[in-house]
């Protein structure tokens, strides 16, 4: 019983270390870390309807073309 709780301990702290680290980097650099952010287009309600009516393709939805 000792030898699992040690053992489950031991892969705690190891699944605990990237992310400790990532969350250190992360104030050190202070800056947003990941995928950056879209701006929705100025159309994005006439462009959503005729995604949903199946008039358009995502992709052209999302560049804000029609």
């Amino acid at each position: 019983m000792a030898a699992n709780h040690l053992l489950l301990r031991l892969l705690l702290e190891v699944a605990e270390k990237p992310r400790q680290t990532f969350v250190e980097l992360r104030a050190e650099k202070s800056k947003r870390l990941g995928r950056r952010r879209l701006d929705f287009p100025d159309n994005w309600f006439d462009l959503f309807a005729k995604w949903q009516a199946k008039g358009i393709c995502k992709t052209a939805g999302l560049n804000g073309s029609d």
